[in-house]
């Protein structure tokens, strides 16, 4: 009779993984989330540096799996085949540099909403300038400041 134990997970087999597959999911979510974004999710990548950073690194998986899959496209004996395959990969190829290439758009968009709203702070700070200069004497400019504060005023003469 087989004995069960109780709170010990069964091991799960593993599953040898498919890297055209893998390639092909990944690159339809990317297709669909980037390429073909709603609006919702195009506000969230052009205001989160997260979501476009999350983004990238799909993009640089996706890159890592298409170099293995050149690779062993490379090693088919077959020459029909080999063609069908780097043609294959030839598409996927395309479709990630549409998907990075919209990626980094999204993020220039980021950075020049950012740069307008940093350039209005910066209309607002003086940078050291002194801008009442020309409407208000400072303390330096005036009369009253070049004298000793136990000298009395003078008086205008009225000859």
């Amino acid at each position: 009779m087989a004995r069960l134990i109780h709170g010990a997970p069964a091991t799960p087999v593993p599953r040898r993984a498919d890297p055209l597959t893998d390639l092909a999911l990944l690159l339809n979510r990317l297709q669909r989330s980037i390429l073909h974004a709603d609006a919702d999710r195009e506000a969230r990548l052009r205001q989160s540096s997260f979501e476009r950073d999350k983004a990238a690194q799909n993009v640089a998986y996706a890159r890592s799996l298409l170099a293995k899959l050149d690779q062993d496209a490379l090693a088919l004996k077959l020459h029909a085949r080999r063609q069908d395959a780097q043609a294959d990969l030839l598409r996927k190829r395309d479709l990630l540099d549409q998907v990075a290439d919209r990626l980094s758009d999204l993020a220039e968009l980021a950075a020049a909403a950012g740069n307008n709203v940093d350039a209005g702070d910066d209309d607002d700070s003086s940078d050291g300038e002194d801008l009442l200069a020309d409407i208000i004497a400072t303390p330096s400019e005036s009369l009253d400041s070049t004298r000793s504060p136990d000298m009395q005023p003078e008086e205008p003469d009225e000859t």
